[in-house]
C-alpha cells in the first residue's frame, strides 16, 4: 500500500531527508543550520573560528549554495552528505542532521 502524504507531512519529511539526484546531497538548498550533534553552523562567508576552503577555491561560491548564511551544504559533493563548519574550535566540521532519501516514499501496511 502506498500512503499519500499531506502538505504538512511533506514539510516535516523534507526537514528529515531530501531527494538527491547525485546521491551526495550537493544540491541541497534547505535552511538547516545545525549539525547532527546540535552544534550551530558557522556562516560560509565568515573566517572565524574556521576559514572555509570552499569559498576560496570556487570561482562562483553562490552556484554551490554558499554565501552569507550558515546553512548546511555539500559543495561539489566533497563529502557523503550535507555538512557545515562548526562554531566550535574542534571539531572543525560535522555532518548535518539531514539524510538523502529516495525519490518516492512507499509505506507498506503495518510499517506505520
Amino acid at each position: 500500500m502506498v500512503k499519500t502524504f499531506s502538505k504538512l507531512d511533506l514539510f516535516f519529511l523534507t526537514e528529515i531527508c531530501f531527494n538527491s539526484t547525485t546521491g551526495d546531497g550537493r544540491e541541497y538548498r534547505g535552511q538547516l543550520n545545525y549539525t547532527e550533534r546540535g552544534v550551530l553552523c558557522q556562516p560560509w562567508n565568515e573566517r572565524w573560528p574556521h576559514d572555509p576552503e570552499e569559498t576560496k577555491k570556487l570561482r562562483n561560491p553562490t552556484r554551490e549554495g554558499l554565501g552569507k548564511h550558515n546553512y548546511c551544504r555539500n559543495p561539489r559533493g566533497k563529502r557523503a552528505r550535507p555538512w557545515c563548519y562548526t562554531t566550535l574550535k574542534r571539531p572543525v566540521w560535522q555532518y548535518c542532521d539531514i539524510a538523502v532519501c529516495n525519490q518516492t516514499l512507499k509505506i507498506r501496511e503495518g510499517d506505520t
